[in-house]
């Protein structure tokens, strides 16, 4: 273990951020360092404030903790033993808690090789942060980048001539088989140069049942089956396509599509087993690309942190950010959070990247989505940032919902709204539909879906989980709105809606005795009934105040006299 401040020639390191190139960064260049040169080499993936006692249960692997105050009273020799246990990267706090680290605390830091970093006391958590991020994110993007070409040479390695590239074309040139590829939804894949498969394939649907028939028997006896197809205005009426389907768990993954003459009903078993290989290659590929996928979606999803830290509009940021996602950055955006109560929150991360990714991939099949719809993904969140140019939020918001039903096989779920913001004011969208979501599960556990601004007057009853302060409604309500109501049931007065109509039309006797079709005396009759039930004087600006807070309050809650 050894002290140093921070000074130039750090060695250039590989694409994974470490400890070491950290300390490049501006904000962290006069930082003293208690580290091994073990630590100094550990890799970063991810970085987080500790801003709760018991924030050691959720620290990732390879994750840099910052600490604060919390080193005076929580940093301990049992917490450094978790710490290692949990192997974060290292620590992040501020010069003047250094002395709160005795030297037990260093030999077991030591011992551990986990890197502490003293920064300068003038800067602020985020002036740390914000940097570590953008060059986590640099770095990822680029060994994503090299990642996707290893994948692809390793597909590529498995055969000559560019193989799984163009699978179904090689195979049509080794093996004289003309076929296609197509996921579980039916869409084109891949197909062999020889045939329009295009053409072809435009008048075929989803069948709504399949009729299954049996197309042959493999080596081991086992019994394939498929379905025909044959398109009627095709000039060539001589041949048919056999769709082959190919499980994953139990469920169709996709079809391998065999053109064939109309005449054969079942295939050989050679042809079977050609069929298998292409299956299994197939089937690497995907195996591959998910992997890749998943890695793709992680960083995503870092960069959606990133995101949310934005409190500036730069053009260059925006051209930057757009390049990163691969979509046009909009000014503007509605954060939608789309919350599954029924899949079990899980700290699992395979399991989330499996949930996300099968959603992501249904996702952008549909119809109704375009690709400026960014999706991400958070705690047990799926986030859409909707930008301003989707015409009709409300639409947007009809047809998840029904896309969701038929994805998850459950309509028990909670999606929150917020109100349109600058991409650089994303936190305020994230914090809206939270809220939202929060309010539901609060308040409306039937409701599914919650528009921020339609809250209206009750954002201000609300705390930051979404409850209610009910004690003060219904108190508003018992002195202003239910004596009304209790005259209007003995009198049948009808004196709720002619209040509700006098405020709505801004105190104006004439056009609400219009509005109501009864004579400016009756109004004048029914309001005075209305001051000696409440006792109070509708020329007075408080109780004027009072009861408008209390009729807006009814009208939000409209089951609060039930």
């Amino acid at each position: 273990m050894f002290f140093c401040t921070i000074s130039k020639g750090v060695k250039k390191m590989d694409k994974k951020t470490t400890i070491m190139e950290l300390l490049k960064l501006d904000a962290l260049k006069l930082s003293d360092l208690i580290a091994t040169k073990k630590g100094l080499l550990n890799h970063v993936e991810s970085v987080t404030i500790m801003d709760f006692p018991n924030i050691v249960e959720w620290v990732q692997r390879k994750e840099l903790l910052i600490i604060g105050y919390f080193m005076e009273t929580h940093f301990d020799e049992p917490f450094i033993a978790k710490l290692a246990e949990y192997q974060v990267a290292g620590i992040i706090t501020k010069k003047k808690f250094k002395k709160w680290i005795t030297p037990e605390m260093i030999a077991l830091l030591s011992q551990y090789d986990i890197p502490v970093v003293l920064v300068e006391d003038k800067f602020s958590w985020s002036e740390i942060t914000t940097p570590i991020q953008s060059l986590i994110i640099k770095k990822h993007t680029t060994l994503l980048r090299d990642t996707e070409k290893f994948y692809q040479a390793i597909i590529n390695s498995l055969s000559d001539h560019q193989f799984l590239n163009d699978l179904c074309s090689a195979v049509y040139n080794v093996a004289d088989l003309s076929l296609a590829i197509t996921d579980y939804k039916f869409n084109l894949l891949d197909y062999s140069f020889d045939f329009d498969w295009k053409e072809y394939l435009a008048p075929f649907s989803k069948p709504s049942v399949y009729s299954w028939s049996v197309v042959g028997k493999d080596n081991d006896h086992k019994i394939v089956e498929g379905f025909f197809y044959r398109n009627l205005k095709w000039p060539n009426q001589q041949v048919h396509i056999l769709f082959v389907p190919i499980y994953q768990k139990q469920k169709i993954a996709f079809f391998i599509l065999l053109k064939i003459p109309v005449y054969r009903k079942e295939i050989s078993v050679d042809t079977i087993a050609k069929l298998q290989s292409i299956q299994s290659i197939y089937l690497l590929k995907m195996t591959f690309y998910r992997e890749f996928q998943k890695a793709n979606l992680h960083y995503r999803n870092l960069f959606f942190e990133n995101l949310l830290t934005i409190k500036n509009k730069k053009e260059a940021n925006r051209k930057q950010i757009s390049l990163v996602l691969g979509n046009h950055l909009e000014l503007s955006y509605r954060m939608v959070l789309l919350k599954n109560t029924t899949i079990p929150s899980t700290d699992l991360l395979d399991e989330k990247n499996e949930q996300f990714l099968d959603f992501w991939r249904n996702f952008y099949l549909e119809e109704f989505v375009n690709e400026n719809i960014l999706l991400f993904s958070k705690d047990d969140y799926f986030i859409f940032l909707v930008g301003d140019s989707q015409h009709s939020i409300e639409d947007f918001i009809e047809k998840l919902e029904t896309f969701f039903i038929s994805f998850s096989k459950s309509d028990v779920f909670k999606i929150g709204v917020s109100e349109l913001h600058p991409y650089w004011c994303l936190s305020s969208a994230w914090k809206e539909a939270e809220q939202a979501i929060f309010f539901m599960e609060k308040n409306s556990k039937d409701k599914r879906v919650q528009f921020y601004k339609n809250l209206g007057i009750l954002k201000i009853f609300t705390d930051d989980f979404g409850k209610i302060n009910q004690y003060f409604l219904q108190q508003m309500l018992n002195d202003y709105i239910q004596p009304i109501i209790d005259v209007d049931q003995k009198r049948n007065a009808d004196l709720l809606k002619t209040l509700e109509t006098f405020f709505a039309n801004g105190f104006a006797h004439n056009q609400t005795a219009n509005v109501l079709f009864i004579h400016k005396n009756t109004l004048r009759s029914r309001l005075k009934i209305i001051e000696e039930t409440l006792q109070i004087n509708l020329k007075n600006s408080d109780d004027l105040m009072n009861l408008h807070l209390a009729l807006r309050i009814n009208q939000m809650l409209p089951d609060s006299n039930e």
